[in-house]
């Protein structure tokens, strides 16, 4: 009789064990890299007067760039934690923006995560109008639509 409590209690222990380490490891956070990678290249080799060729060569594409002109190129980079089931968390953002001048470096700028702004959509809907479908448009629109003329042959 001891031997079988003893040995439930062990197995109780081992699972108390797994338990709490399961639980433990769950609240770990997962860091994400996201965007440009900046610790591979280095922004201090762009120079102000190089042309976009040498710009590439430097740091390679860019994010994203401008979006009426092709004058401003955005370096953009972004590191963030999620923990458990929870919203990622911004650790580190930034951004480089190089301006471009007759297609050369004209001014370079760096904005990091406490110069973000965040934006929040705006929750207003456009109501669109024309098309109305209803139960019996559904079940009987199609009739009509197939085999007004010849039935397929099969191959």
């Amino acid at each position: 009789m001891i031997l079988r409590f003893i040995k439930n209690e062990r197995r109780m222990q081992r699972l108390a064990l797994l338990l709490s380490t399961l639980a433990l490891t769950a609240c770990t956070h997962s860091v994400d890299n996201r965007g440009y990678d900046f610790e591979i290249s280095d922004i201090s080799k762009v120079r102000l007067g190089q042309t976009k060729e040498e710009v590439l060569s430097v740091l390679g594409s860019p994010s994203t760039l401008s979006t009426f002109k092709d004058n401003a190129w955005y370096y953009i980079s972004r590191k963030t934690a999620t923990k458990s089931f929870f919203n990622p968390e911004t650790i580190d953002q930034k951004i480089v923006v190089i301006h471009f001048n007759h297609d050369t470096v004209s001014s370079m700028e760096t904005v990091d995560k406490n110069q973000a702004i965040k934006i929040d959509p705006s929750k207003n809907k456009t109501e669109t109008t024309g098309y109305e479908s209803g139960i019996l448009r559904e079940v009987f629109g199609n009739f009509g639509k197939f085999g007004a003329g010849k039935a397929p042959t099969k191959s």
